[in-house]
């Protein structure tokens, strides 16, 4: 029994040794799974495995062979230990079972060596094969080294020369190389330099990062500074306007004074000194009212210590003589038929044209009578002065040079008037004086009912007019084609009448508020007579009529009526009437063509009143002294056609220019176009130079020209003058005093023509072909002023102008004047209502865009703002708008908006005749202060915020129900109780500012102040 245990454990051994060889069997072959990948230790482990797979059989057969005996071993026990024998049994029969899965594995194992040996067998054949292959290259490799000692040689031969060489390839190698090396160092060297510049490079531009931020912060500082300098440059602005205005009154003031007719006297001893605006030129005008007793004067001296021109007027044995000096010698020309020391009044009238002279003598009781002329020998032709050139009437003085010509030095009379080149010397206006001087008993009667304007200035008249028609009679002598007669508007409304000449044809225009009615005549009246017109308006319809003052049976009569259905011509009383022209800053309508006149003006009778014009007046002087036009500003490529004078058989032709233009035509003349044979003479600019050019369209032509020296240019702005002399023999043409060209004429001298056009600074379009081809690119190319041109020693007079085009005549401009301001035609609302049912505007809501677009004044001329209006460049600016009192008796709203920099003013004013009810709005401290008494006591409320800074503030004012607010920017302040109910006031609100005629009783009001712009945006009025 206990063998059999024992065997029964022995079998256990067995089968987990068993099972240690199989695990060892599976590492085996799972070595040799891999090693099948590499055929080589294949065959190294082949017997191991081998001699493995043998053991593994005995083992197995062993444990079969035990596995049998334990069997049998167990059937032969005992009863007793049967169940034991089972247990055991069972066991032995579940090793046995392993066992068979233990030989069925090993079978497959068998069976995967088996391959194993077959594919160790293919590998053993294959390496065979090869060992037999490489026996045959090895053998032939053997003979091949023992068979080529001389290739062999030579192959060494060569690898001795390709070594030597190889050698000096090598060297060179190490040349390069260090030359690499060296170049190595450079290119580091310059990597270094590289990085370096980078770095200043990066340092650079973060530095110009920083200036470009810095100088983006200056612009918006700058920009942030520009907005804040925009008023003072606004203030600047309107300084500017107010000094040009300034002097223009100066200058209108001085003309004025010069007008005054106050004689002065000279007793010998007395020497007055003047020094008026004169220039060197070839042509002057002296005009001398005086009356003497004394046979030897000296009546007239113009010159200087610093040059030997001169001209002067003086008497001997009760005669008067011309004597002159222009450089060449001095000329006398006595004026010996009479004597004037009769102690009359005597008129000296002096006419010089180059080296011509003219001299007249009449006393005023008499007739004009004929004048005596003279010529100044050389060449010179102009009178130089400088600013040393004095001018003395009645004397010379003791330190001035008397040219030895003169044969007097003093005076004994009165001198009532003086003119020099057409300008009047204000007799009071000396700049010295010597010795005891004084004023005469009488002066010179001049007409005391006629006028002078002198282009400058203007009479401003008031007259309370009925809405519905309008009377106007005057008289007026002129030379000039354009010129404002007349001009009434409103300074609320859009309606206006004017009266102007326009091409010497007289213009009626007014428009009620439904569009102008314009009525033009057909003849031209700038004839130097005395014309009347009469304007009659009836509502809608307007009649005019023109006729010589000293004929009336010739007359013209237009009617008509204007458009629409506006049939009042609204206006204010205190609207001013303009007559003779209009002050600079005042706007017009843009069909009024003129804004000043020069003429004569008398008898004004406006709604049968007559009116003192030099009550209120600039520039204008009473008596009636006509002057012909002798100058013309060509400022858009213009011209002007006169009728041609007679050149003759040796013409001279004398005229001033300036310009600022290189190149173009001066002057032009051209014989008939139906002729045969076309001949012209033209004067012309071309590139700085004057040349000029006579002969036959065509054919042979003679040429001069006159350049400035040291490449200078005669188109320098300043005035040149220019002489052209024609004879039979030669062609001549001085520019200035010292340019003096002179050529010989073709065989057969000058052939002269009638002129049949004669043209001044340029040629009409489609008539260039009458120049020569080189020529007619410059017919329109002139800018600047011609004046004082004489033909044949009779001055021009461009008011007979044919026609002009581009033109100003009677002014002297190098550019183009820039035009007024001008009112919009959309001022308002058509048609404007009678003033008596006028309403007060509605509200209305004004956006921001509109505020934007708005401006206080242009950087040009000033522009009329239809929605603004700016007070306080005069004392007394103010509006005055017409209301329904009914309207505001029971409460009143106000919104405006206001841009000032004032501290105090007045903004806006209701009240009755006594000022016992009243509404005003000022500024008091730079805040809207408004105060209200409906006439139970006086009631006043600040507003919180200044408004004096120089921004638009919206400003609503509210008086209702007994209380009454003001707001600014929509900030309300704390409302106030006023006392009463109801509002009793005029139907006049003024605006801005009040007219000087208000007299203020309760109100303490001030004057707007300068730059206050009030935008009046809204002013409602609740019924």
């Amino acid at each position: 029994m206990k063998d059999a245990l024992d065997n029964v454990y022995s079998a256990e051994s067995y089968a987990h040794m068993l099972q240690m060889h199989a695990n060892s069997m599976n590492s085996s072959l799972s070595s040799l799974q891999n090693l099948l990948h590499n055929r080589g230790p294949l065959v190294q482990l082949k017997s191991d495995i081998t001699e493995q797979v043998d053991s593994a059989k005995q083992v197995a057969l062993i444990a079969h062979v035990s596995a049998s005996l334990t069997l049998n071993m167990t059937i032969q026990s005992e009863e007793s230990m049967l169940k034991q024998g089972e247990a055991k049994l069972n066991m032995s029969s579940a090793v046995l079972e392993e066992s068979h899965q233990l030989k069925k594995t090993t079978r497959e194992l068998q069976l995967n060596v088996s391959m194993a040996t077959s594919q160790l067998g293919l590998v053993r054949e294959g390496v065979l094969n090869y060992s037999l292959r490489i026996r045959r290259p090895l053998t032939e490799l053997q003979s091949i080294i023992n068979g080529s000692s001389a290739p062999l040689q030579q192959t060494q031969l060569q690898a001795a020369t390709a070594h030597s060489g190889l050698q000096v390839a090598l060297q060179r190698l190490q040349m390069l190389r260090n030359q690499l090396q060296d170049s190595s160092t450079v290119v580091k060297k310059t990597n270094n330099n590289v990085r370096e510049a980078n770095q200043l490079l990066t340092h650079t531009h973060s530095a110009a990062n920083e200036a470009q931020r810095r100088l983006e912060e200056v612009e918006h500082r700058t920009q942030h500074l520009m907005e804040r300098i925009k008023p003072l440059g606004l203030l600047g602005e309107t300084l500017s306007r107010n000094l040009s205005e300034i002097r223009a009154l100066i200058d209108q003031a001085r003309r004025q004074a010069a007008s005054i007719k106050v004689a002065v006297q000279a007793n010998r001893g007395c020497v007055r000194a003047y020094k008026p605006e004169i220039q060197s030129s070839n042509f002057n005008t002296l005009s001398l009212i005086l009356k003497t007793t004394s046979p030897v004067n000296l009546l007239f001296y113009l010159g200087g210590n610093t040059t030997v021109d001169y001209l002067a007027v003086e008497m001997h044995d009760g005669k008067v003589s011309l004597v002159w000096d222009v450089g060449s010698g001095s000329t006398r020309l006595d004026y010996p038929e009479l004597d004037i020391t009769n102690n009359r009044w005597t008129r000296i009238n002096v006419t010089r044209f180059g080296a011509h002279a003219s001299l007249s003598v009449h006393q005023l009781d008499s007739a004009p009578a004929p004048a005596v002329t003279a010529t100044s020998p050389g060449p010179s032709r102009v009178l130089d002065v400088d600013r040393n050139t004095i001018v003395h009437i009645g004397g010379l003085a003791a330190h001035s040079k008397s040219p030895e010509a003169l044969r007097a030095s003093t005076f004994q009379g009165c001198v009532g008037e003086a003119m020099l080149n057409e300008k009047n010397i204000g007799l009071w206006n000396y700049i010295s004086r010597e010795g005891e001087c004084g004023g005469c008993f009488s002066s010179p009667q001049v007409e005391g009912t006629s006028f002078h304007f002198d282009g400058s200035g203007f009479s401003v008249v008031q007259k309370s007019l009925r809405a519905t028609s309008t009377s106007v009679v005057l008289l007026f002598k002129t030379l000039s084609p354009s010129g404002l007669l007349l001009y009434l508007a409103s300074n609320n409304t859009r309606d206006y009448l004017s009266l102007e000449l326009v091409e010497g044809r007289v213009r009626l225009t007014f428009d009620l508020g439904s569009g102008a009615l314009i009525l033009t005549s057909n003849r031209k009246y700038n004839t130097g007579a005395w014309y009347k017109i009469t304007l009659q308006r009836n509502k809608r319809k307007g009649y005019l009529s023109i006729m010589a003052a000293d004929q009336s049976t010739e007359k013209e009569v237009l009617e008509a009526e204007s458009a629409g259905t506006a049939s009042d011509l609204n206006r204010s009383d205190h609207d001013p009437i303009y007559i003779g022209g209009l002050p600079a800053s005042r706007p017009i309508r843009r069909q009024v063509v003129s804004r000043s006149y020069v003429g004569c003006i008398k008898n004004v009778e406006i709604a049968r009143s007559n009116f003192d014009l030099l009550r209120d007046a600039y520039g204008v002087r009473k008596g009636c002294i006509l002057k012909a036009v002798q100058s013309v500003s060509i400022v858009g490529g213009g011209f002007v056609q006169v009728t041609p004078p007679s050149l003759g058989h040796e013409p001279e032709l004398l005229f001033s220019f300036s310009s600022n233009n290189q190149s173009g035509v001066l002057l032009a003349a051209f014989s008939d176009t139906h002729s045969n044979r076309k001949y012209f003479l033209s004067v012309h600019l071309v590139s700085g130079a004057v040349e000029m050019e006579l002969g036959e369209l065509g054919g042979a032509s003679r040429k001069l020209m006159v350049m400035k020296p040291d490449e200078g240019s005669f188109s320098d702005g300043k005035i040149h003058s220019v002489i052209i002399t024609i004879s039979r023999k030669y062609l001549s043409l001085q520019v200035d005093e010292d340019h003096l060209k002179s050529i010989h004429l073709l065989p057969g001298g000058f052939s002269p023509f009638s002129s049949a056009s004669f043209f001044i600074g340029g040629i009409p379009l489609g008539e260039e072909y009458r120049l020569p081809i080189r020529l007619q690119g410059l017919s329109r190319w002139f800018r600047g002023c011609i004046q004082h041109l004489v033909v044949g020693r009779t001055l021009v007079d461009l008011s007979r102008a044919v026609r002009y085009e581009g033109a100003e005549l009677d002014s002297c401009l190098l550019e183009e004047k820039p035009g007024g301001a001008v009112l919009p035609d959309d001022q308002d609302v058509e048609p404007t209502p009678d003033p008596a049912h006028m309403s007060v505007v509605p509200p209305t809501h004004l956006s921001a865009k509109t505020l934007g677009e708005k401006r206080c004044a242009l950087q040009v001329e000033p522009s009329f703002l239809s929605s603004a209006a700016q007070f306080g460049l005069s004392r007394n600016s103010h509006m005055i708008f017409m209301i329904n009192p009914n309207t505001v008796r029971k409460s009143i709203s106000v919104r405006m908006l206001v841009r000032t920099w004032a501290q105090d003013g007045m903004i806006l004013l209701l009240s009755d005749s006594k000022q016992m009810d009243f509404i005003i709005i000022k500024l008091t401290g730079g805040r809207i202060m408004m105060s209200a008494d409906l006439g139970k006591g006086p009631a006043s409320i600040t507003s919180s915020v200044a408004v004096n800074n120089g921004d638009w503030h919206t400003v609503s004012a509210e008086v209702s129900r007994r209380t009454m607010s003001v707001s600014v920017n929509g900030l309300s302040s704390d409302s106030v109780t006023v006392k009463g109910n109801q509002l009793d006031v005029d139907n006049r609100l003024y605006l801005g500012g009040l007219p000087n005629t208000f007299i203020t009783r309760r109100i303490n009001v001030w004057h707007i102040t300068p730059h206050t712009l009030v935008y009046h945006s809204k002013q409602s009025v609740p019924p």
